[in-house]
């Protein structure tokens, strides 16, 4: 599956896809990653007796932060760099200072990534006081094949230097539903997706954009508050390569989304409904970073793989992407089950 470059930008990585009630705290377009406000500076009040002691802690240092991704779909890449700083106090005083950010690939070279909009790295509502530059590389200008290790270097004009590398997971392909962009599930009943393993990959997260559940469940008395809703599914290791559409989607939603849209959807797929499903293999550095909602892979604490004089991460991921109707098929649609290869 390959989307049009228009088709893929209305269903971004990581999340890979919108569709749920943004969060207040902004949300990274392509790369997934929900990241915090400022840090506020904390005062404690502590009772003894009577009294009340009220004590001051030291602000935090400012560190510069870098979250970079790659994502590869199909023949294509494209990547984003958020350059911004933790806050010392509440707020930050000033944005982080320019940078020269290159990133080396095998047999090229460096390419040059340019400031671009913030609207690039990010979407939804940022925090107060966000201070944070954008920088990007078009796709068609980033020659990246699966299994490639690549190197990015962000020289900031203050002086200070940070460094990463990320394997980019190897090219992977679907076998259920096969080679179609656009499938058939008959009756709306769950099946099986399912594909090849992707070397160097550390995990995959698989998420699905529904359209028309409002309509269609609401006929049965179900109301529906986001339409379209955003579901994740997450395989923990490299070799758990299948998952059941749209049953075992929304195991990290189960506490935002109501209870009776979730077990409807563990029945079958609304006739009516639609989905837009992509499923994506993650680099270790990905996996250990990405926070969105109970979505955090490696436990409560972000892994950081960028070095230097700063912290964040450089992380890649290859996605592969299909939609589900459930309409009387059109004439020369597949269906999503049917035989085919197996791994």
């Amino acid at each position: 599956m390959v989307l049009s470059h228009d088709a893929r930008r209305e269903t971004p990585t990581p999340r890979l896809a919108r569709g749920r009630r943004q969060s207040r705290r902004g949300r990274w377009r392509r790369g997934g990653v929900l990241f915090g406000g400022p840090a506020a500076l904390l005062t404690v009040l502590s009772a003894t007796g009577c009294e009340l002691q009220e004590t001051t802690l030291a602000q935090p240092e400012d560190i510069l932060v870098a979250e970079a991704f790659v994502q590869l779909f199909g023949e294509e890449a494209e990547a984003t760099l958020l350059l911004h700083r933790t806050f010392g106090g509440v707020g930050a005083s000033e944005a982080p200072p320019n940078a020269d950010v290159q990133i080396h690939l095998p047999e090229v070279g460096a390419i040059r990534m340019a400031e671009v909009p913030l609207s690039d790295c990010v979407e939804g509502e940022l925090p107060d006081q966000f201070l944070g530059t954008c920088y990007g590389v078009s796709p068609g200008l980033l020659a990246v094949h699966g299994g490639d290790e690549l190197t990015l270097e962000v020289d900031v004009a203050d002086g200070r230097r940070l460094l990463g590398t990320t394997r980019v997971p190897g090219d992977f392909q679907l076998l259920q539903p096969l080679g179609t962009p656009v499938c058939y599930q008959e009756k709306g009943l769950p099946f099986e997706v399912r594909w090849t393993s992707s070397s160097e990959a550390w995990a995959y997260l698989s998420e699905s954009l529904i359209f028309g559940l409002r309509e269609t469940l609401g006929s049965q008395g179900i109301e529906v508050e986001d339409d379209p809703l955003l579901l994740t599914g997450l395989s923990v290791s490299a070799s758990d390569t299948t998952i059941v559409f749209p049953r075992e989607f929304g195991v990290f939603d189960r506490f935002d989304t109501d209870r009776d849209v979730l077990v409807a959807l563990q029945e079958s797929l609304p006739v009516g409904a639609s989905a837009r499903v992509i499923v994506a293999a993650l680099d270790r550095n990905y996996a250990n970073w990405v926070r969105g909602g109970d979505f955090n892979p490696s436990g409560q604490v972000r892994i950081p793989s960028i070095q230097g004089d700063g912290t964040g991460v450089f992380g890649s991921v290859v996605r592969r992407t299909f939609r589900v109707e459930t309409d009387p098929p059109q004439l020369g649609r597949v269906p999503c089950v049917r035989s085919g290869p197996r791994e």
